[in-house]
């Protein structure tokens, strides 16, 4: 199942050397009037990797944005 997120946090556990990863998902409020001056966050998961992973993932993203940029 896919989930839409725009927005994340994260974090390095200093004991472990794992990082957690919270994705949010962060969408106006509308009032009565149309006016939104608020926004709703809401917890969409949360990943927990050991460093190594993290860091090949950080390098898969890097090369696919980095080739996206290129076109």
């Amino acid at each position: 199942m896919m989930q839409y997120t725009n927005g994340f946090s994260c974090a390095l556990s200093a004991d472990s050397g794992e990082l957690i990863v919270k994705f949010v998902q962060q969408t106006p409020v509308f009032k009565e009037n149309g006016i939104t001056n608020e926004t709703n966050i809401n917890d969409i998961t949360e990943i927990i990797m050991p460093h190594n992973v993290a860091k090949q993932l950080a390098i898969a993203l890097n090369s696919i944005l980095d080739n996206k940029s290129e076109e």
